[in-house]
């Protein structure tokens, strides 16, 4: 009995130990990546800010080497009441170690070194179009909404708290600004 209890033993901590390297490593690569991650993100929002052209288009990260990809277009800017310059950019973030789920979010930044918050966005279908005069430009390309409807959102005054997103029949989506803390 004493030989089974021991040897019962001896397996479970080998399989602690391998599980505990395994995870270490996972660990340690999971750091270097946010770290490269991390250096493409702010090499990229640098190049948004500095070009400032509308449309212009960036992926941080690799899909196939780091399963976390985002892809980044600027906008557009307008200065506000506050006299504040307001930068937006969409972003669609793409993570999982199996199926790709997607994230998408307005971001806005105050200048371009004071990232201020995010709208939380359902579908990539929902970010908006263009930004002029300060009006941020959704066109309904989802089939299931009316492509006649575009929804305009004034950013002139100030950062809108809510943003509801025409569909159709009056029917739509609601986003929230989201401060990040």
């Amino acid at each position: 009995m004493k030989k089974i209890i021991l040897i019962f033993l001896s397996v479970f901590f080998f399989i602690f130990i391998s599980c505990r390297k395994e995870n270490k490593k996972k660990l340690i690569d999971s750091n270097q990546n946010a770290e490269i991650i991390q250096n493409e993100l702010a090499t990229a929002l640098s190049k948004l800010f500095n070009e400032r052209n509308p449309n212009k288009y960036f992926v941080v990260g690799s899909w196939k080497k780091q399963k976390l990809e985002s892809h980044f277009r600027y906008i557009g800017k307008v200065t506000n009441s506050k006299n504040e310059i307001i930068n937006i950019v969409t972003q669609t973030k793409y993570e999982g170690e199996i199926s790709r789920r997607a994230i998408n979010s307005i971001m806005v930044w105050q200048d371009e070194n004071k990232y201020i918050g995010f709208y939380h966005i359902s579908i990539k279908d929902d970010l908006p179009n263009k930004m002029e005069n300060g009006i941020l430009y959704f066109e309904n390309v989802n089939n299931n909404c009316d492509k006649k409807i575009t929804t305009k959102i004034n950013f002139n005054k100030e950062i809108p708290q809510k943003i509801f997103r025409k569909c159709k029949d009056g029917y739509g989506d609601l986003y929230e600004f989201q401060i990040d803390e």
